[in-house]
């Protein structure tokens, strides 16, 4: 286990020295006075070989940062109906190509295996806290040739095929996720309801399913063992136990599970570390589940030695580690009472483990879950996913129908009904900000020992940090600051006021990065969304955003026309010039437009950024003047309100277009931040000769698509600007680059 466990740490070594070069090679020679006692010398081959290895086989690939055209072979998801297209999930052959995201006028067929020409688009990147990447998309260009699938792929399209025809959508959508992996029919409300309720790892093949799964067979085959005749049982039992056996005859089932999931990466991961795991401890040597999980993860190393820095790799290490730890040294003798407690500690297990580092990706933690985990799961595990993988494998073999639909329907429904009340139910889950991640490492790593060790010191240095850190945040007193998200060419930003109160202005075209941010900060609700006017780059995701959080308000320059049930049941303010609204230690004024405003000059297009809604937000000491998309007459139009425009930081008007700001309006503003909001674009925003005005001005020029995120934050009178580019961890080529690496694993955004 030492000599695994080395050639691990040196893989992990290599990549965190790309980071931390300097403070890697520290920690390496630290280590060597250990290393270099008697006994401990060996130690160094496994250690260098993981370096070297890493080496060799280098980091992990990386797609086209351009569109580019490329043929290849793939099969094809089920066909999701997007109003007049399919949406349809590729799974290349190609093993250096990911899963790739397409849409159709006609479904391609999950049964057949095809070659086709596609013109890939790489998915947006966005410079934000919280981003998480899209799948990468394509565009079919044509299709050069067709055949049948292999077997597995036509028995997993088969099966996909079954679970539609008797299940209702909804139902039939989740079936899919456990039991051939396919997840494309999920939607943001499933995720968003199973997440609430701490099951949100139902909908992903994961250790837990194949523990459950293991588990379940192993006993049933233990039963059927125990009826045969003793002479058989005899013969049978000369050299494994009743319980070993059925532990090795168990795991055909669970490799039939994992070819029926498509096999993919994640899945295997789950796989090999639970089989590894089960067969270990069902063998009946105390340590041999560790060894087993340490050759697991050995195993996959060598497979891809990048899979150490996936969440998913992560997810499922963590979950079995925490999983073995708990059953370690436990039997259960009795089918019934035994197996209904382990699958209890199983879940409540990895619910624990997990919470961490769900509560860092993720930013919440559910308060429900210990129930939800001991009421849902158990059910899923030994009831719904055997009862339907049995009668899909029997109906594969036989072509009979679905025999368990019947049984499972009802289960389904309730497992569904069950966790759709415990996420509805108030204060089910807490939000959780982001923080920083050296508390994750201290947490996992000090989790360990104290299972090893059982020393309360090493439990209170797991959790006291995380403790203080929450009161710390609690305790910190507030101020005004914004955030201006990289969201393409659009423009989103987020106010967060002394109050505690969010405010968002605008929501970029897709809404996305704007949700992903609330959720960053641990927002559920926010006060209100100000929508400047209603061109898609500034308002096309209000509904999504609508759908995800509580907007308690929505305020507009009462020019705009809403549709749709979503948006017609939340109260609107329909601001004019004049109009203030104040809080404890800041106001927020209207400055345009009015009732009697319009343009003269130009088309529809221009008189829409004209007529943008203007605020001004200012608490002691700062200022900020937030101006959509107006142009020269709305400019002209606001010059004669004078001092009232003077503001520190200034939102740059229309992503910084030749109209956006005129040396009259800017000279009246004097702002001592500029921040453009843009991304690429055929106008050629920002115009050389805006950019030139606001050098002139004196201001710090900022810009979302060179520097990303961009966050003020107002402290007593100064100006604080950090940009995510400049935050987020990247190669360190120099000690000032690694101090700001290490910056990012002590802080937060």
């Amino acid at each position: 286990m030492p000599y695994l466990l080395a050639f691990i740490l040196g893989v992990l070594w290599l990549y965190a020295r790309q980071l931390f070069p300097l403070g890697s090679t520290l920690a390496l020679l630290a280590a060597l006075p250990w290393l270099l006692r008697k006994g401990r010398l060996l130690l160094l081959v496994p250690l260098l070989l993981g370096v070297g290895y890493a080496l060799l086989r280098g980091g992990p690939p990386e797609l086209p940062r351009k569109p580019q055209t490329l043929v290849l072979e793939a099969t094809a998801s089920v066909a999701l109906p997007s109003e007049e297209r399919y949406s349809q999930v590729l799974y290349p052959r190609d093993k250096g190509l990911p899963p790739l995201r397409v849409w159709l006028k006609e479904p391609l067929r999950q049964d057949r295996l095809y070659r086709l020409k596609l013109r890939l688009l790489p998915a947006p990147r966005r410079a934000n806290p919280g981003w998480v990447p899209r799948r990468p998309r394509a565009e079919l260009r044509e299709v050069l040739g067709e055949g049948p699938a292999g077997l597995l792929q036509r028995a997993r399209a088969e099966a996909n095929r079954l679970i539609m025809e008797h299940f209702p959508p909804e139902q039939a959508a989740v079936l899919m996720a456990i039991t051939t992996g396919e997840r494309l029919l999920l939607t943001e409300e499933h995720w968003e309801m199973f997440s609430r309720a701490g099951l949100a790892h139902l909908l992903s093949i994961s250790a837990t399913h194949f523990a459950f799964l293991g588990l379940l067979v192993s006993a049933l085959l233990r039963g059927l063992l125990w009826l045969l005749p003793l002479g058989w049982l005899e013969r049978l039992t000369l050299r494994l136990s009743p319980w070993q056996l059925a532990a090795l005859l168990s795991l055909p089932v669970a490799l039939g599970y994992l070819m029926l999931s498509g096999a993919r990466v994640p899945t295997i991961r789950a796989f090999v570390m639970t089989t590894l795991l089960l067969a270990g401890m069902l063998l009946g040597r105390e340590r041999a589940w560790l060894r087993a999980l340490g050759v697991a993860a050995l195993v996959l190393v060598l497979w891809q030695p990048w899979v150490l820095l996936g969440l998913s790799f992560q997810m499922s290490f963590l979950a079995v580690l925490f999983i073995g730890f708990v059953l370690k040294g436990r039997s259960y003798r009795w089918i019934l009472p035994g197996y209904a407690k382990a699958s209890l500690l199983i879940t409540l297990a990895a619910t624990v483990g997990l919470a961490p580092l769900v509560a860092y990706h993720f930013h919440h933690v559910s308060l429900i879950s210990p129930v939800a985990n001991l009421l849902i799961p158990p059910v899923v595990g030994l009831l719904v996913l055997p009862l339907s993988l049995g009668s899909v494998g029997l109906s594969l073999f036989t072509g009979a129908p679905l025999l368990s639909a019947p049984v499972v329907k009802p289960l389904m429904g309730g497992c569904l009904s069950g966790t759709r009340a415990l996420a509805s139910l108030p204060f089910s889950s807490l939000s959780v900000p982001s923080y920083p991640p050296v508390l994750l490492f201290t947490f996992y790593i000090f989790s360990v020992l104290w299972f090893v060790r059982r020393r309360r010191l090493l439990l209170a240095l797991a959790v006291v940090p995380l403790l203080l850190y929450a009161l710390y945040v609690w305790a910190s007193p507030r101020g005004l600051s914004i955030t201006f998200l990289d969201v393409g060419h659009g423009k989103a930003a987020v106010l967060e006021l002394p109050d505690g109160q969010s405010l968002v202005v605008d929501t970029g075209r897709t809404g996305k990065e704007v949700l992903q941010y609330l959720r960053h900060q641990g927002k559920r609700q926010v006060w209100a969304l100000a929508l400047s006017h209603g061109h898609p780059d500034h308002a096309g995701g209000v509904r999504r955003l609508l759908r995800a959080i509580r907007v308690r308000e929505i305020w507009d320059n009462g020019r705009l026309l809403y549709q749709g049930q979503l948006l017609q049941h939340i109260p609107k303010r329909h601001l004019q010039r004049g109009d203030t609204l104040q809080g404890p230690g800041y106001s927020i004024q209207t400055l345009h437009p009015y009732e009697g405003f319009f343009t003269l000059y130009g088309d529809h297009y221009t008189a829409q950024n004209n007529d943008s809604l203007v605020l001004r937000v200012a608490s002691s000491g700062a200022s900020v003047l937030l101006t959509g998309d107006i142009e020269a007459e709305a400019q002209e139009d606001l010059l004669h309100l004078g001092p009232v425009l003077r503001s520190r930081v200034l939102d740059v008007p229309h992503h910084g277009s030749r109209t956006a700001a005129d040396w009259a309006f800017l000279l009246s503003i004097r702002p001592e931040v500029a921040v453009i909001s843009v991304g690429r674009n055929r106008h050629n925003h920002p115009h050389p000769e805006t950019l030139q005005a606001l050098r002139a001005t004196g201001a710090r020029l900022y810009r979302t698509d060179q520097d990303g995120a961009v966050k003020v934050i107002f402290r007593e009178g100064s100006i604080k600007v950090k940009t995510y580019r400049d935050f987020y961890p990247r190669k360190a080529r120099s000690p000032v680059q690694e101090l700001r690496n290490l910056r990012f694993l002590l802080s937060t955004w």
